[in-house]
């Protein structure tokens, strides 16, 4: 049996925590037309001759993990593309670069496996439908990882004006951090922090779908884990560069997929 629905079936779906993260894409696709469902509407319009579906998810890993395989069954996309913005915890980033998340871990849950591992509770890590071991990190879908190196090699089609990284992202329902994981949090490297990356990567997993998440830094956090007041805030800046290399990674998914066919 496949997942989702051939009815309303999409080819993208682009996706976001909130609407103003979507703000920049919106105003470069097409209005498309709404389609209303038992949750709720969703815009779909076409692009380059690609069905496309563009939703704001909601905060938090509940509403990016239900509201991600809510739009894989009703709608059946081959890639979920998330744009947004997350804070950055490495010191070789700025307010405006752009984080491509190549894998992605959830703060609180780290801890429980070395706990569970040796104990009558050990079963907990396999997942009891896939019957397979719960990853610490999850990661990018590999065949996007070649895409992304690929796009790395044209560079002549980004913008030249942003900076963009590849690395870890890490996941919490705290903000702007849990203070109290933090340099658990740190000693892991990743570049930036966010509500629901993980959540989006460990979904992809559990439905055998393809999802990346690029994230625009849209303010730094300081090495206790708040917010570094000295450096600016850019929710609209930041959220614009992380739109302009996701429509640069879709117009790239695009050529790849006309050439395989």
């Amino acid at each position: 049996m496949i997942l989702g629905s051939t009815q309303n079936k999409v080819d993208f779906a682009i996706i976001s925590a909130i609407p103003v993260e979507l703000d920049y894409i919106n105003s470069i696709l097409p209005e498309g037309e709404k389609v209303r469902t038992e949750i709720g509407d969703f815009k779909i319009c076409d692009y380059n001759g690609n069905k496309v579906l563009v939703s704001p998810l909601g905060m938090g890993t509940t509403n990016a993990a239900a509201m991600m395989a809510s739009i894989k069954f009703l709608f059946a996309p081959d890639y979920f593309l998330f744009a947004g913005t997350a804070g950055g915890i490495n010191s070789c980033l700025n307010v405006g670069d752009v984080v491509i998340a190549a894998s992605a871990f959830e703060a609180e849950i780290q801890g429980a496996f070395p706990i569970l591992r040796g104990t009558a509770f050990e079963g907990a890590l396999i997942h009891p439908i896939k019957e397979m071991p719960l990853q610490e990190h999850y990661l990018m879908d590999f065949g996007l990882t070649d895409l992304i190196a690929d796009l790395a090699l044209e560079s002549t089609n980004l913008p030249k004006n942003i900076q963009i990284h590849r690395g870890i992202i890490v996941t919490t329902n705290t903000f702007p951090s849990p203070s109290s994981l933090f340099k658990q949090i740190q000693a892991q490297k990743p570049l930036a922090l966010d509500m629901e990356t993980s959540a989006i990567y460990q979904t992809a997993w559990l439905l055998n779908t393809k999802a990346i998440v690029v994230r625009g830094i849209s303010n730094m956090l300081d090495a206790k884990g708040n917010e570094d007041k000295t450096q600016k805030t850019d929710v609209a800046g930041s959220s614009k560069n992380a739109g302009k290399i996701l429509l640069c990674i879709l117009d790239k998914l695009i050529k790849q997929i006309t050439v395989d066919s």
